[in-house]
């Protein structure tokens, strides 16, 4: 694993469609980011967070449905809940370097996915992570 990686958590549904529409579009992924995929990014939780930035991913990305749009009803607001939670643990033990964000996505916005991505890895790189492509 190269030292910056960017774990980036989608759900089997609308963030996989929008994943493969902005591949559609001819927008690329970093190099330094590995996909992993959920049915639901509701099973996404603390202890999952917590061991991949210690295991040496600079950041995470969790791709979700829009609110209100969850195919299991309330999975994508769960996760909300536990990035919200996750980030302040790293704030209060003073870990800056490290960052979870949750990104809402609808299955036909590959080009604001594209966008998102780069916004993040700006932010990140912006906190002194060294951008791998």
């Amino acid at each position: 694993m190269k030292p910056d990686n960017i774990l980036l958590i989608h759900c089997a549904e609308g963030a996989k469609k929008a994943l493969k529409r902005m591949s559609e579009l001819g927008c690329t992924l970093p190099g330094n980011m590995t996909l992993f995929e959920l049915p639901c990014t509701g099973r996404v939780n603390e202890v999952l967070l917590a061991q991949t930035l210690e295991d040496g991913y600079r950041g995470i990305i969790i791709l979700g449905c829009h609110r209100d749009n969850c195919r299991y009803r309330n999975g994508n607001l769960k996760a909300e809940k536990r990035i919200t939670r996750i980030n302040k643990l790293l704030s209060d033990a003073g870990i800056k370097n490290k960052q979870v964000e949750m990104i809402f996505i609808a299955p036909d916005e590959g080009l604001k996915l594209s966008q998102e991505i780069d916004r993040y890895i700006k932010k990140i790189y912006d906190k002194g992570v060294t951008h791998v492509s």
